[in-house]
């Protein structure tokens, strides 16, 4: 039998008869506590986090004020907080902000344990509560003035609070204890940044990017976090160093396919279409970069273009009858605009053949239907499929409403039209123009105009 579920068993045992016991002594519960605690430990340290957990409730309610249970109750928290959070960075805030409790009741047990203060010094440093971690960290400095990883830590404090004489001059600190290493680049890079001399932190970041000291998916994410945290308008201004630092990343690496996705994922967003066809040119069996160049042709409206990237996608999608059904979507959506109605109808059948929850698929075949007329009812269906799954999305409800007023249900179709609404239908010039003839049809001219007027608007935005 494992030893582990052994344990297990033994502590629910125990936890058992310790529940049951009432008025136990305190040297009686120092001993319970005493014994318990290593059992909470090892199944901590094996990965049993819901024992453990068990444990350490128990643990804590003989004795709420214990520094190691405490700890170990914090350490429990840490350990499964991705677990116990996801990527629910509110619910993860405040977890963490529960793990930072126990160290802080841990030390404020014992003062002298430096490794509740060590744990409490990260986990503000995590949480950005500045002054706490920085007193701290300079606490902790005091028993020993060569931890580097500390220094490190309070040399970034010092980047954000603006004081960069002394930030320079701790990283020179770290740099004497353990050499010059990533972290510290990074950390100079930063200060240069927040200094705003922007030309030198380039050109430290170009050098970084050429190394071969760090992992090309590290540097991408380097590129990807500046982009993304920086105001739209400076990204702008500084497009000729993105690109830089872009290419640098692909001659450094220059058979490494996540970072030719990341460039074209950059230059893409960029609007740099001509750069991205040349990455997806020279790679014609990647399915990432195709699917890329059909997005660069969908965007340009080149849909004859379009539609060879779709067969050449359908080859590459092997037997998935999903990734089959979106590519057939595809393609109907690019007969469709190519005017080839037959060939659009036929694509869009076959995409709900391979996938009938393919609500893309349902949701277009349902309104390009319709505007012909043809199979209201079918229509009807199709589209209510898309709304059960998405039912906030407007275009989906655009559609819903639109069929309801091709059958002849003004009344249903205006309900449908004030929730679309509701959810960004008014972002839409399209949608805004479908519900002026809805209300029309009720005999709300005045109302319709003033929807058809906003429509007007948003059609003459997107043509400047």
């Amino acid at each position: 039998m494992d030893c582990r579920k052994i344990t297990a068993a033994l502590v629910s045992l125990f936890l058992l008869g310790a529940a049951s016991a009432s008025g136990v002594a305190v040297r009686d519960t120092i001993r319970m506590v005493e014994a318990l605690l290593p059992s909470a430990v090892r199944l901590l340290d094996s990965g049993q986090y819901d024992e453990a957990e068990k444990v350490l409730t128990r643990l804590e309610q003989l004795s709420p004020d214990n520094d190691a249970v405490n700890y170990y109750y914090g350490i429990l928290l840490l350990r499964t907080s991705r677990l116990r959070c996801g990527n629910d960075v509110n619910r993860l805030t405040q977890l963490l902000s529960d793990a930072e409790n126990r160290f802080a009741k841990a030390m404020e047990a014992d003062s002298t344990n430096q490794w509740y203060k060590r744990k409490l010094a990260d986990l503000a440093f995590t949480l950005r509560e500045e002054a706490l971690s920085e007193k701290l960290y300079r606490e902790l400095l005091e028993k020993d003035s060569y931890d580097a990883e500390i220094i490190s830590h309070l040399a970034d404090l010092c980047i954000g609070s603006g004081r960069f004489e002394e930030a320079d001059s701790l990283l020179g600190v770290v740099e004497k204890i353990v050499g010059r290493n990533e972290i510290t680049d990074l950390s100079r890079m930063d200060l240069l940044r927040q200094k705003g001399d922007f030309p030198a932190f380039f050109k430290a970041m170009d050098g970084y990017i050429r190394t071969a000291d760090a992992s090309s998916e590290s540097k991408c994410d380097i590129i990807r976090q500046l982009i993304n945290t920086s105001d739209p308008r400076f990204n702008y201004n500084h497009l000729s160093d993105y690109n830089a630092l872009v290419q640098g990343c692909m001659e450094t690496y220059p058979a490494d396919t996540s970072v030719k996705m990341f460039a074209a994922g950059f230059y893409y967003s960029m609007n740099q279409d001509d750069k991205v066809l040349q990455i997806c040119g020279d790679n014609p069996e990647n399915l990432t970069l195709s699917y890329m160049r059909y997005a660069v042709h969908l965007r340009g409206e080149d849909f004859v273009a379009a539609l060879q990237d779709c067969k050449l996608l359908l080859e590459l999608s092997g037997d998935d009858p999903r990734a089959l059904s979106d590519v057939h979507c595809s393609m109907a959506d690019c007969y469709q605009h190519l005017s080839s109605e037959d060939s659009a109808y036929r694509e869009y059948r076959l995409a709900i053949k391979l996938n009938p929850e393919n609500i893309v698929a349902l949701n277009n075949y349902a309104y390009y239907m319709s505007c012909n007329g043809k199979n209201l009812g079918k229509c009807l269906k199709m589209s209510k499929k898309a709304i059960d799954a998405e039912p906030e999305n407007p275009t989906y409800l655009d559609t819903y409403g639109w069929v309801l007023f091709k059958k002849g249900e003004y009344r249903e179709a205006k309900a449908v039209f004030k929730k679309a609404m509701l959810y960004g239908g008014k972002e839409s010039a399209e949608v805004l123009l479908h519900y002026a003839e809805v209300l029309d049809a009720l005999g709300e001219s005045s109302v319709a105009e003033g929807y058809r007027s906003q429509a007007e608007l948003k059609m003459k935005d997107a043509d400047k």
